[in-house]
């Protein structure tokens, strides 16, 4: 409930390189090496590349001439790059074979199924009558959403499955895409993804039995769910439909058509407009995806009646949506980008105002040339009063009590903090409402204790409606890159700020809290701790709340991961000095029999203000346990870490911080004799794919090998794909800014790729991953990175490492990806890395 113009937040993090796919990328890249054999002793006998048939084409940007021979391969649905696309198929699948990969791939995927065949829970949340909670399944390719009616330990672990998409489509390539129950807890709104596109279609199951609505809203994307009061429809974002492109049929097996009525005077005819006209599969599209809208769709009725409420003055715009607690306001958060910054509109939604809309949009709707529709984008928008109307910084809602809000902002507080903001009256003119968004009253100050802490997240709860009960902030931060849970009692500001009891040093994440529960859940892990869902019953707590206070939580749910036991590794932080002396933290874990040197994975991401705390891989565990290999996760800058600041450090033309930190993180550990050049290996994905390429490029002698996935490798023309245009404010735009061409040229991997002189310093053995269904991170990027690498440096006599590509079908950016996949995915890397990485 406290998911905010984080709707705005949510939908920005959707849209970033990494949005949802974060922790799925993070889990596969800290997996990259294990196994339990040693590495087979081939030859490394270097791939015959496919032919990369270069073109003169080029651009001129501002006055330089800048060559792109491969720009045919932008066009992924062409018949050419169809071919060339399994020509390099066969050439990696053919290394693989002959170097013995393939086969210790298969070894490693039985290895790795066993691993992964357990259960972990997710922290619950109550709707209704019923706690529900995600579920991994053992070795099931998706989560299940389960039900209880009691929240602890045995009430919990007596779970009902309640949606399944395991069960409803076996393919396992259907993913759970988005979640959003009713207030009152009757129904529950869900968005469904295929072959990990960022398309979702939205279905609705009614709670009491389980059944589906025939209710399916198409064209969603980066999209909030936000349900009205009295649950009568709820809100959500869409796209245009594009006549170019086909979404999935995600009806089940022996599932009836629809029947809600197409109120359009010709619905067959009309019907691809709404659906889809044909062309390429969703996913597999290139062009920008720009004009986002916020619509209401009302229960019962066909998706084309749904009502415009707000289409954004700029297309670049992606908004944010949310029903404010107490039902009576609606609130729409434009962001710029993937910065966290957003505007805050509000809207009227009660009462009269409600239905004069209502009628409003219904005239429309009958006034249209097909009567009961208004064509998309069309149509009399909500009434919405600016509160806040630029990008000074990040309003994320947390709850409202009549006009008085309160936000968790980085507005003058780059590591974040509470403020509270009063709406004017409803009679108030346009510069009242804007001078109400200025007159911020601070209720949690920046770093409150000193430490320079960061504040991830914030809730309000406690609000039960009991005798005595009162509603607290539940508080979580990150100090140097450790999580703490704190409690804050804004009635009570004298018992200053009690610190939940965590298990260890790690991560707290997820909290799941409501206004009017007298109940907090989160989740806790760290590098060996495989995790645990606690629960703080505030009624409890309350008495405790003094200054500096220790809270304890009891645990309902532990993962058990079986043959791990924590005792069995060690793991510490420390922390290296990068080329310009700013110190930056760095995670070590290894198995407590390990020798040193050893074959050590580094990995690391470094943008979008994502922060990468410790957290726990079951895979990772085998590499170290049974290959005496080193895991390093580097916090470096352009991550959040440190808030704000530290992720400015970190991009636009401060980027190469970036790429310097890994680097020295690489250096540090080859220095206190962790590993040596030819046992280090560097993995990341998305932003962090960038990153390896970059480093790899700029310092090849550091390293033995390298895996990018998803990676963005056109730095001067990513912004012109999908979502593109959002990294603008991460990395900035070559074609608007001279000053931003000048510094992408100098390390877009696309553009630095150079001939090796023979007994020159040779690339390290590189595999570059990408799917063919992402539509975030368009596999072009990796189809000419690729050509590039293989036909300039690969065709030099003095590079001796293997330059390949593993592409593959049925998948996306990662979010959604079906263990099935991931597991031999994860095979591979690791066969890959053990070869390349033999002494």
């Amino acid at each position: 409930n406290s998911a905010a113009c984080p709707s705005a937040r949510a939908s920005r993090e959707a849209a970033t390189i990494a949005g949802r796919a974060t922790r799925l990328s993070r889990a596969l890249a800290s997996r990259a090496m294990a196994s339990s054999v040693a590495a087979p002793a081939a030859p490394r006998a270097l791939p015959t590349y496919p032919e990369s048939k270069p073109s003169d084409t080029a651009d001129v940007l501002h006055g330089t001439t800048v060559p792109d021979p491969f720009r045919h391969l932008e066009e992924v649905g062409s018949d050419e790059t169809k071919a060339w696309v399994a020509a390099q198929v066969d050439c990696t699948q053919g290394y693989f074979e002959s170097a013995g990969i393939a086969g210790r791939a298969s070894e490693i995927a039985q290895k790795l199924t066993s691993v992964w065949d357990y259960d972990k829970v997710y922290p619950p949340h109550k709707e209704g009558e019923w706690y529900y909670f995600a579920k991994k399944v053992g070795t099931a390719n998706q989560p299940v959403v389960m039900r209880a009616r009691e929240a602890t330990l045995e009430g919990l672990a007596s779970a009902e499955p309640f949606l399944n998409v395991n069960e409803d489509y076996p393919s396992g390539t259907v993913a759970l895409s988005a979640i959003a129950y009713s207030d009152d807890g009757k129904y529950v709104a869900y968005g469904l993804s295929k072959g990990g596109s960022d398309w979702f279609q939205i279905r609705v199951r009614r709670t009491s039995d389980g059944v589906d609505l025939e209710d399916i809203v198409p064209w969603a994307r980066y999209s909030s769910i936000s349900w009205r009061k009295d649950g009568a429809g709820f809100f959500y974002n869409r796209y245009r439909a594009d006549p170019g492109v086909t979404l999935p049929s995600l009806r089940r097996e022996g599932e009836p058509a629809p029947t809600l009525a197409d109120p359009r005077a010709d619905a067959a005819a009309s019907a691809p407009a709404a659906a889809g006209g044909g062309g390429v599969e969703a996913g597999m599209e290139t062009g920008a995806n720009t004009d986002q809208m916020v619509y209401y769709h009302e229960l019962g009725t066909h998706p084309s009646s749904d009502r415009l409420v707000y289409q954004a003055e700029d297309p670049e715009w992606i908004m944010g949506v949310e029903v404010t607690d107490d039902g009576k306001y609606l609130l729409v958060c434009p962001g710029s980008g993937c910065d966290h910054v957003n505007r805050v509109f509000v809207a009227d939604i009660s009462g009269e105002a409600w239905a004069a809309w209502l009628a409003a949009a219904d005239e429309a709707a009958a006034a249209s040339p097909t009567p009961g529709a208004v064509a998309v984008g069309v149509g009399p928008q909500m009434p919405l009063r600016r509160l806040v109307d630029d990008f000074r910084g990040e309003f994320e809602y947390l709850t409202n009590e009549g006009t008085l809000f309160w936000f968790k902002t980085n507005l003058d507080a780059p590591r974040g903090r509470v403020i509270t903001l009063t709406l004017p009256g409803a009679d108030a003119d346009d510069v009242a409402w804007l001078a109400a968004g200025f007159d911020a009253e601070v209720a949690v100050p920046e770093s409150p204790t000193g430490r320079g802490e960061v504040l991830e997240s914030a809730c309000i709860t406690g609000d039960s409606g009991l005798e005595g009960a009162r509603p607290v902030l539940i508080l979580r931060y990150l100090a140097d890159v450790v999580s703490s849970v704190r409690i804050y009692d804004p009635s009570n500001t004298a018992a200053g700020f009690s610190e939940v009891a965590l298990p260890a040093p790690g991560s707290a994440s997820r909290t799941s809290a409501r206004r009017d529960a007298s109940e907090v859940f989160f989740a806790f892990e760290s590098l060996v701790h495989a995790g645990s869902v606690f629960r703080l019953g505030l009624a409890d707590a309350a008495p405790l709340l003094t200054p500096g206070a220790s809270i304890a939580c009891e645990a309902v749910l532990h993962t058990a991961v079986p043959g791990h036991d924590p005792d069995d590794y060690v793991s510490e932080q420390s922390f290296f000095e990068s080329k310009d002396g700013t110190k930056v933290p760095l995670f070590l874990c290894r198995h407590k029999d390990a020798a040193l040197p050893a074959r050590t994975l580094l990995y690391g991401y470094g943008g979008f203000t994502i922060s990468l705390p410790p957290y726990f891989s079951a895979a990772r565990t085998v590499w170290m346990k049974e290959l005496g290999g080193v895991y390093a996760l580097a916090n470096i800058r352009g991550g959040g870490e440190y808030g704000e600041e530290w992720h400015r450090a970190g991009s636009l033309r401060t980027k190469q911080n970036t790429f310097d930190d890994f680097c020295a993180a690489a250096e540090h550990l080859q220095r206190t004799g962790v590993t040596t050049p030819a046992l280090t290996a560097i993995q990341g994905g998305s932003n962090g794919g960038l990153l390896t390429l970059a480093c790899s490029l700029q310092r090849p002698e550091l390293f033995g090998a390298v895996i990018s996935q998803v990676p963005v490798a056109d730095m001067l023309r990513f912004h012109r794909f999908t979502i593109g245009s959002a990294w603008c404010t991460d990395y900035g735009n070559a074609e608007k800014s001279e000053e931003d061409f000048r510094y992408m040229l100098t390390y877009s991997p696309l553009h630095n790729v150079k001939p090796v002189a023979e007994g020159g310093q040779t690339l390290p053995a590189t595999l570059i991953c990408t799917a063919d269904h992402d539509d975030r991170v368009v596999p072009l990027h990796t189809y000419k990175m690729l050509a590039t690498l293989q036909s300039v440096a690969g065709a030099s006599p003095g590079q001796t490492r293997p330059l390949l590509g593993r592409i593959e079908v049925d998948a996306g950016h990662g979010a959604g990806k079906p263990l099935s996949k991931v597991i031999q995915e994860v095979a591979e890397l690791y066969a890959f890395m053990e070869h390349e990485l033999a002494a």
